[in-house]
C-alpha cells in the first residue's frame, strides 16, 4: 500500500521480490478506485532497504505486462507479467553475471531458451 498516494499494488512475485516483509512501497503512477493503474516507477522497500524497484505496467492493482524490475542483491529481471506473476518470454541476469532466458507460466520457469 503506497500511503502518499492512498493506493493499493500487488508486489512481483519471483526470486526477485524475496519474500521479506515490505516497509512501505512508493509508486509513481495513478491510481484507479483506490488501486495502482498504468506504467510508471515503482519501489518496494523493506527493514534494510530496498527490496526491488523498476519501470511496470499495473493494471487493477497487479503486475501486467511488461516489467523491468532490480533486485536489491542486483538481480535483473526483464520480462512480461500477467495478474501479478511472470508469465510470458523473460531474461533474469543474476548479480554473477548467470544469465536466464525463458518462457514463464504462472510465475514458474516452464523452459529455458
Amino acid at each position: 500500500f503506497d500511503e502518499v498516494r492512498q493506493c493499493w499494488l500487488y508486489r512481483p512475485i519471483g526470486n526477485l521480490a524475496a519474500q521479506q516483509p515490505i516497509r512501505n512501497v512508493s509508486w509513481s503512477g495513478s491510481c484507479r478506485d483506490g488501486l495502482a493503474e498504468g506504467k510508471d516507477s515503482i519501489e518496494f522497500n523493506g527493514m534494510l532497504g530496498v527490496i526491488v524497484s523498476g519501470e511496470v505496467e499495473y493494471v487493477n492493482g497487479k503486475l501486467n505486462g511488461p516489467v523491468k524490475l532490480l533486485s536489491a542483491k542486483g538481480d535483473k529481471f526483464q520480462g512480461q507479467y500477467k495478474d501479478g506473476v511472470g508469465h510470458g518470454m523473460g531474461t533474469t541476469v543474476k548479480s554473477d553475471g548467470e544469465v536466464v532466458n525463458g518462457e514463464y507460466r504462472n510465475g514458474v520457469l516452464i523452459r529455458k531458451l
